[in-house]
C-alpha cells in the first residue's frame, strides 16, 4: 500500500512540474509579442495556491487509475483460462461477479457526470481566450488519439467547458478521446489493447 502511494504521489509531482513547464513558455511568449490576455491569464494560473494544485492533480491521476482499474477486470473477463494458469493461480473466474465488479466502478466513476453544477458567470468571463490561442501556442491537438485521457468525462467529471472544440481552434471535441464506458462491455481502450500476456495499460 505504502509503495502504491509513493508511486501515485510521484505522478503527481511529474504533473506539477509539466504543469510549470507548460506555463512559463507560454507567458514568456505572450510578453514578447504584446498579448496582455494571455499574459493575465498564465499570471493568474501562477497564483493558484500549491495546495490547490496539489489536490486537483491528485484527483486526476485517481480518476485515471478508477478508469483503468475497469480496463483491467474487462481484460480478466477476457481472458480468464490465461489469467489462472499463466498470471496468477489464485485468481478465480466467476463472470457475473467480475461483470458485478466493472459495472459498479462504472457507476461510481460516472456519478459526477450527472451532476448540474457549472462554473460561475465570472469565471466563464475572465476565462475566455482568443480562438487561435492554441494555435499560436503551439498547444493544437493532432488528430485523434483514442487511448489519451485528454479530456474531462473520459475521468468522470464534469466538463465546465463542453463546447471549447467549437470556439476554439485546434480543440477537439472530448468525444473524440479515451471514453468513459456505460456498460461493462464497452471496452475502456481500444480493443487492440486487450491482449493475453499483458494487462492493458
Amino acid at each position: 500500500m505504502r509503495e502504491q502511494l509513493q508511486t501515485r504521489y510521484a505522478k503527481v509531482e511529474v504533473l506539477i512540474n509539466y504543469w510549470e513547464k507548460l506555463i512559463i513558455p507560454i507567458q514568456l511568449q505572450a510578453t514578447e509579442s504584446g498579448d496582455k490576455n494571455v499574459n493575465e491569464l498564465c499570471a493568474q494560473i501562477l497564483l493558484i495556491p500549491p495546495e490547490v494544485q496539489y489536490e486537483v492533480l491528485k484527483q486526476w491521476v485517481k480518476g485515471c487509475r478508477d478508469l483503468h482499474a475497469i480496463a483491467f477486470f474487462q481484460w480478466r473477463i477476457m481472458y480468464p483460462k490465461w489469467i489462472r494458469e499463466k498470471w496468477h493461480p489464485c485468481y478465480r473466474h466467476d463472470y457475473e461477479k467480475l461483470t458485478e465488479i466493472v459495472e459498479e466502478r462504472i457507476e461510481y466513476v460516472r456519478t459526477e457526470l450527472e451532476t448540474e453544477e457549472k462554473i460561475s458567470l465570472e469565471t466563464l468571463e475572465d476565462s475566455k481566450i482568443d480562438q487561435n490561442f492554441l494555435v499560436k501556442y503551439n498547444m493544437a491537438e493532432q488528430g485523434v488519439q483514442s487511448y489519451l485521457i485528454n479530456g474531462f468525462q473520459t475521468i468522470g467529471w464534469s466538463d465546465p467547458y463542453p463546447d471549447d472544440d467549437i470556439f476554439i481552434k485546434g480543440s477537439l471535441d472530448d468525444g473524440h478521446n479515451l471514453v468513459l464506458p456505460s456498460k461493462a462491455d464497452h471496452l475502456v481502450y481500444p480493443s487492440g489493447r486487450y491482449v493475453e500476456e499483458h494487462s492493458p495499460f
